[in-house]
């Protein structure tokens, strides 16, 4: 086989309906590592995908990393797919006094406070959880609690994990949809 030929079955133009799957048939949601995609004007490479695993429910998601840094794709399916794009914050970009504040607050009544402030914006808890955090799919679980903080004008969420006693992390996102990630391909190993 032609090196041209190859390169075509690599990307899903030729040989047979079990070869990889064209640009057209892959999806977000089957996205796997070294998948790439683009989005914002960047293109993105998946090098993981993880597992949420609540009492109740699952999500899925996808770490992605570019130039631009690192975001986190999560998919959570309820009644319809929910898309959300977000990045990780240093938790103590929230400020000394509220991350104190925080930690006090889970110690003493086991919740954080009912709303957060971050770059001058209100945020206000939505929802909590707890559940098992499942990387790249591997069986080993770790245990976490999650609490959600949206903004006030609902454009942005502000997300707090708590991992261990003392060990906290934050991000923050927004709801995306689908058609704003283009140039889905497979990676190599596909």
């Amino acid at each position: 086989m032609s090196l041209f030929s190859r390169l075509l079955k690599t990307v899903g133009m030729g040989g047979d309906a079990s070869s990889a799957p064209t640009r057209t048939d892959l999806t977000l949601a089957d996205l796997m590592p070294g998948d790439m995609l683009d989005h914002d004007l960047a293109t993105w490479q998946v090098v993981a995908v993880n597992r949420y695993d609540f009492k109740d429910f699952q999500t899925r998601e996808w770490q992605l990393d570019s130039t631009a840094g690192t975001r986190w794709l999560e998919l959570e399916e309820d009644d319809e797919p929910y898309w959300s794009l977000s990045q990780t914050i240093p938790f103590a970009s929230l400020g000394k006094p509220q991350c104190d504040r925080i930690r006090a607050s889970i110690r003493d009544t086991g919740d954080p406070p009912d709303s957060l402030e971050r770059e001058g914006r209100r945020f206000h808890l939505e929802d909590m959880a707890g559940g098992h955090f499942y990387k790249d799919g591997i069986a080993s679980p770790k245990p976490f609690l999650q609490w959600h903080y949206v903004r006030e004008d609902g454009e942005q969420f502000l997300t707090i994990e708590q991992w261990a006693e003392d060990e906290f992390e934050a991000s923050v996102g927004h709801q995306v949809q689908p058609w704003q990630f283009t140039n889905l391909l497979p990676g190599a190993t596909r």
